[in-house]
């Protein structure tokens, strides 16, 4: 194989087209483009600080904090990157707020499920009883029932009812 028909981009690093890269931090400053090697294409990445539960010491949790870095969008091969890729970014991320939006909504409907689940369950044994209860107020004129009402015998502007 000559060496003259290696391609420079297909050996190292590659340099970003001009702009871009400014462009992309301005959408979002966690956001990244970076080459990468094994696959011969551009890639946006996204770097995040997670924490890492490591153990426990003296009654409190101890973590590790690292940066990772996920691939957002991974470009075709050959493809250079454009204002294209920024346009389906802002696409992109408006799905996923719809998406968030609808398992957050999700969840909270199952957990108010599960939690008149659970209150129905921690009542059940003593329901029987509360019936019988509420029944016997009611009959005394309690619960659920109006009270007698008698009105003042020489009216309500006489001196008497005051």
């Amino acid at each position: 194989m000559d060496h003259a028909e290696l391609e420079i981009g297909r050996v190292g690093e590659m340099a970003a087209p001009g702009g871009f890269e400014k462009d992309l931090y301005a959408f979002d400053p966690d956001l990244q483009l970076k080459w990468d090697r094994s696959s011969q294409r551009w890639t946006v990445v996204q770097k995040t600080r997670r924490n890492r539960p490591i153990g426990e010491w003296d009654g409190g949790s101890l973590t590790e904090v690292h940066d990772a870095e996920y691939v957002v969008f991974a470009l075709d091969e050959g493809e250079t990157p454009d204002r294209r890729i920024l346009s389906h970014l802002y696409d992109r991320r408006g799905f996923d707020r719809e998406m968030r939006q609808a398992r957050i909504l999700r969840d909270v409907k199952r957990q108010k499920a599960d939690r008149q689940n659970q209150v129905k369950a921690q009542f059940e044994p003593a329901k029987e009883n509360l019936d019988r209860g509420a029944h016997a107020l009611r009959k005394k004129g309690f619960a659920g029932a109006s009270p007698k009402f008698t009105a003042p015998s020489k009216g309500w502007l006489s001196e008497a009812s005051e």
